[in-house]
Parts: C-alpha cells; sequence; structure tokens
C-alpha cells in the first residue's frame, strides 16, 4: 500500500479508540485492505462476515446482521476519531452508509503544518552508478528509520523516493505544505573511489538554513563512514537535548504565537523551553498548562509524557510544585509505561524512578529497555550512564558517558550537560587535572589545584553542579 495510507492506518490501530476493540482493529484492517486493491468480492456481506467476523460458511446476510452492525460501529468510531483527535494524518478514512469500501481522501488540514515534520529528500546525478544509487538508498533508508525513533515531540519522518534522480546541477525542496523541515541529501562519485554526500537542512517557512555539511565516503570502509555520518547527522537533529528541529521549532512556534498551535503541538514548546531553561516560573506555567490540556483530553499521552517529564524536573531540582509523593509518582509512571510499551520516554523515566526509590534492578531493566526502544537518543544514554554510577557500577557507568560524549561530541552546548557525571567521576579518583578541566566547561568554581578531598566530602557538590549548570541553561 502507499506508505502514507499505512502511516494513516497504524496511527489509527494505535490510538485508544481502536486499541482496546480488536474487532474494529480487524474490521478496518481489512476494509482498508481489500478497498484499496478494489477488491469488490472480498467486500461483500458474506466474505467479510467468514474472513473477518469470524462466522462460517453457512452464514447468510439476511438472518444476520452482524455484519451491518460492526460496520455502523466502525463508522461511528472512524467520525469520532477524526472529531477528537489533534492528530494530523496524511489520510482522512471514512466509510460511506450503505457500502463497505473505505474511502480515502487527502486530509484537507495536510496544508498546514503538523508541526515537527521532516522531509528527507536523497538525489543523485541522473547517470550516478549503481554503487551511488546504492548509497543514495542505504542513506536515506537509514536516516528515515533512526530518525523516525524519536516520537517525543511528535516528529513526522517521510522520504519521496521518485524524486531519487535529480537533474544534473540542479537543486530540489520539493516539501509539501505539512511539512515544516527539509532535509535535502545529494550523493555524487568523486571520481577517486568513494563519493561525496552533501546535506543540509532547510526551515520550509523561514527558508532558514539549519544546518549544512559534506562528508567524503571512501567506498572500501563504506561501513564504518556512513555510521559516523549517521550519528552526527542523528546527534545534531534530533538526539541532544530535543535536537537542533526541536528548539528550532519551538523557538519559531513562541515567536508566532502558541494560540496559532494545536494544544498539544503547545505542550511540547513549553517542555522544550523548560528543558533549555529549568526554572520554577517555567515549570509552573506548564504545570498550568497541562492541568488544562489533561482536563480537556485525558488520553493525550503525549501531553501526559510531558507532566512526567516535568514530574522529574520537580523531583530533581526541588521546585516542589507537585504533591504527589515519590511513590504516588512511581506508579504514574508504571501505569503509563504499562499502556504505551512501545514509547520509550515512558520507560526511561520509569527507570529513573525506580532509580530514586532504590530499585535498583528495575532501574536498570527499564533503562535497558528504553535504549533499546530507541538506542540513538543521547539522553537516554546519558541517564543510563549516570543511573549507573550512582548504583556503584562506576568503571560500567563511566564506560557509558565516554561513550556517549565521543559519539555526540562535547563541544556544543547541550552536551555539556553530559560531562557532569564525568566530574564526579573524576572528584571520586581523586584527578585534579581532569576535574579541573571538566570544571571549566561546566561552568564549576574550581580553581588549578583545587583540594579534591574537600570537595569529595561536601555535601553540597552536586547541588552547586545543578546551580552552575542551570546558570549556564545546560539542561538536557
Amino acid at each position: 500500500m502507499d506508505e502514507l495510507l499505512i502511516a494513516t492506518e497504524a496511527s489509527l490501530l494505535e490510538s485508544h479508540w481502536f486499541r482496546s476493540k480488536p474487532q474494529m482493529q480487524r474490521l478496518l484492517k481489512y476494509l482498508i485492505k481489500y478497498s484499496y486493491e478494489n477488491n469488490d468480492t472480498a467486500l461483500q456481506q458474506k466474505e467479510i462476515a467468514i474472513q473477518c467476523l469470524g462466522r462460517n460458511s453457512e452464514f447468510i446476510p439476511s438472518q444476520d446482521p452482524i455484519v451491518r452492525i460492526e460496520a455502523a460501529r466502525l463508522r461511528k468510531l472512524l467520525d469520532v476519531f477524526y472529531e477528537e483527535t489533534q492528530q494530523v494524518l496524511p489520510y482522512r478514512v471514512t466509510l460511506p452508509k450503505g457500502s463497505y469500501r473505505i474511502r480515502f481522501s487527502r486530509n484537507e488540514d495536510n496544508t498546514l503544518s503538523s508541526g515537527l515534520g521532516l522531509l528527507v529528500v536523497c538525489q543523485a546525478p541522473r547517470h550516478a552508478s549503481k554503487s551511488i544509487l546504492g548509497v543514495m538508498t542505504k542513506v536515506r533508508s537509514e536516516l528515515s528509520s533512526r530518525i523516525s525513533l524519536f516520537n517525543h515531540i511528535e516528529l513526522m519522518v517521510e522520504h519521496l523516493p521518485k524524486h531519487q534522480i535529480a537533474q544534473k546541477g540542479s537543486v530540489h525542496f520539493l516539501a509539501e505544505k505539512q511539512h515544516d523541515y527539509v532535509l535535502r541529501i545529494e550523493v555524487v562519485d568523486d571520481r577517486k573511489g568513494g563519493c561525496l554526500v552533501s546535506s543540509i537542512v532547510i526551515h520550509r517557512i523561514s527558508q532558514e538554513i539549519l544546518w549544512s555539511d559534506s562528508t567524503l565516503l571512501q567506498l572500501s570502509d563504506q561501513k564504518e563512514s556512513l555510521e559516523l555520518y549517521y550519528r552526527y547527522l542523528v546527534g545534531t537533529l534530533v538526539a541532544n537535548s530535543f535536537g537542533l528541529l526541536g528548539q528550532h521549532w519551538a523557538t519559531f512556534a513562541k515567536q508566532e504565537g502558541l494560540e496559532n498551535l494545536p494544544s498539544h503541538q503547545g505542550s511540547w514548546v513549553h517542555l522544550i523551553d523548560l528543558s533549555s531553561r529549568p526554572s520554577a516560573p517555567l515549570a509552573r506555567e506548564y504545570l498550568a498548562f497541562l492541568k488544562v490540556r489533561l482536563k480537556k483530553s485525558p488520553n493525550d499521552h503525549f501531553a501526559y509524557s510531558g507532566y512526567l517529564y516535568l514530574v522529574f524536573y520537580d523531583l530533581l531540582f526541588g521546585f516542589e510544585l507537585v504533591e504527589s509523593s515519590l511513590e504516588e509518582r512511581y506508579e504514574q509512571a508504571l501505569r503509563a509505561a504499562s499502556e504505551y510499551p512501545t514509547y520509550d520516554a515512558f520507560t526511561v523515566l520509569l527507570g529513573l524512578y525506580s532509580l530514586a526509590l532504590g530499585k535498583h534492578e528495575d532501574a536498570k531493566v527499564y533503562l535497558d529497555t528504553g535504549i533499546e526502544l530507541n538506542p540513538h537518543n543521547a539522553c537516554w544514554a546519558f541517564f543510563y550512564g549516570g543511573a549507573l554510577l550512582l548504583m556503584g557500577e562506576k568503571e560500567k557507568g563511566f564506560s557509558a558517558i565516554e561513550r556517549l560524549n565521543k559519539e555526540f561530541g562535547d563541544s556544543d552546548i547541550t552536551s555539556r550537560y553530559y560531562l557532569l557525571p564525568k566530574f564526579l567521576y573524576y572528584v571520586e579518583k581523586e584527578d585534579p587535572a581532569k576535574v579541573f578541566q571538566i570544571s571549566i566547561k561546566l561552568g564549576l568554581d574550581c580553581k588549578q589545584g583545587s583540594d579534591i578531598g574537600a570537595l569529595k566530602s561536601d555535601p553540597d557538590l552536586i547541588s552547586n553542579c545543578w546551580k552552575a549548570i542551570k546558570s549556564l541553561s545546560l539542561i538536557s
């Protein structure tokens, strides 16, 4: 099927309107499949009853109204979904009265921004070699796969396979209006046994260039070179502190006015703002927003995950805005992770609450699971390494943090936050040179030759670290 239709079907089936209704799920999938294939036989009442609704070959439509009843239920459910959801899907799927044929129509809302939408356009010259075309296809599919894992801010990633071949010397930005950002990649032969991969990210509305890079790949070590390219690009775009896309999107949305956004997207703007500049006033503002949002839409799991993030910040920085106990917060995270087992944010947050309660084995299991669900998220890797350090597995935790800093770098402002566990590790090891080196990057007031023993025994050390990092707006 059309990839956009597959995405629409998946969103419908995963929504709370359909998730607990297996018969509605089966019927929807059946009718979408055979309507798309234009199979009139499969869409007859008897075939639907036998193939989808569990009736036997003796089924007589005039004596058993099961198909009409279930179709009416499905029709109503689809209408309710499109009336109440805040999600913008590529297609609107409807079941006209008196018919069992699904109608597919491009969603009219697709002419508007869907929030954080990214279009990946990967191109090569018209007369490119097979090896260059192979690299192009691999780059596009792998990047789409990795970036699509970041659903924490409803990131929508698509690619346009029909535009693989570019006219010689031409540059295309072929974004439909619902995509806010375009990632254009061009792969060309460098005539020296390798190829040049040029990447550029553009904001569709402002035409601002957010990021650009060119990477020379040798076909002999293509796998290793591509892996470094993927990590660098993914880390820049989405994996670090909500990434370049998230931060740019939130800033632009605030400039344009949050009243122009659906409220579930406004939730993420608030969260990105709080994550970048953690403070009690911003946390209070976000909490007030979420109370209104969740009262109106209690099943909005994006808003609820934002609430759990806020609760975690409240615990971490002592804002004392949320009255629930640590145990109650743990139960909230447990319910969320149970209801959405593939949503990595809930699983990681549950691991952090387990750690805070001293449930170390549970914490490791949840954090391990969160990383398996999204192995490319720098924040999850940081939490994992930091948790191991706090649980006494210092060498293993330090190795995880070292690997994180090696993969994502420590030169940009967002990743300096990831140096905090290393700082505490070297304080524990009483290595004055390393402590001084990292303290400069963290903005800590540690003079060269400071008494490491005194630092080590300082009960306010971690608190002072947090204050310094908050003043530099380095929270990830």
